[in-house]
């Protein structure tokens, strides 16, 4: 969506995000001063840095969730 993700490190989400800027934006579950800092992080931003990020994260899960490449993946995974 052109957004940044603020989210507790549970699940999947981890591995979504790894090696972007929202792997910075990840905090402990049980960690309400992580989410306080996460939220300072995103509104210390100029609203340019926010689009900036944004729309590079956007690029970067289109790219890794791009079905044509799950497929082929897939196909190679069970060749």
């Amino acid at each position: 969506m052109g957004t940044l993700p603020i989210a507790s490190r549970v699940g999947g989400i981890p591995e979504m995000v790894e090696g972007t800027y929202a792997e910075d934006m990840l905090f402990e579950v049980d960690n309400v001063e992580g989410l306080v800092e996460r939220m300072e992080l995103v509104l210390a931003m100029s609203r340019e840095q926010i689009k900036d990020v944004g729309f590079s994260l956007r690029e970067a899960m289109l790219k890794r969730f791009d079905p044509e490449r799950i497929k082929r993946d897939l196909m190679r995974i069970f060749s």
